[in-house]
């Protein structure tokens, strides 16, 4: 389960590469919530969750034509501390252009 993993990825150190491999792993599986759960939780243990993780999330959710969970995914960004970036913003627009 996503805890058990996380618990020893906090003990590994992994780099920001890794942990974007793995998120990107979640995601190219369809697992997008979960991919979601595993962003707070890496948080929450202190690991690195940087502006590219969370636009590789947004870009998912707006790939389902989400864009409410898009707009989540910025305000939890922004409020963790990471700046959103041009890529950010891009995803956002293209998101909530795309509503229905």
């Amino acid at each position: 389960n996503l805890q058990h993993l996380v618990s020893k990825l906090s003990v590994m150190a992994p780099s920001k590469l890794e942990l974007r491999k793995l998120l990107q792993g979640f995601l190219s599986q369809e697992r997008v919530p979960e991919a979601h759960v595993l962003i707070g939780m890496l948080r929450l243990v202190g690991l690195p969750v940087d502006v590219v993780m969370y636009n590789l999330l947004m870009t998912a959710y707006k790939k389902r034509r989400q864009w409410q969970l898009v707009i989540q995914v910025m305000g939890q960004m922004q409020s963790s501390g990471t700046a959103p970036d041009i890529v950010s913003y891009n995803i956002l627009i293209d998101a909530c252009g795309k509503a229905q």
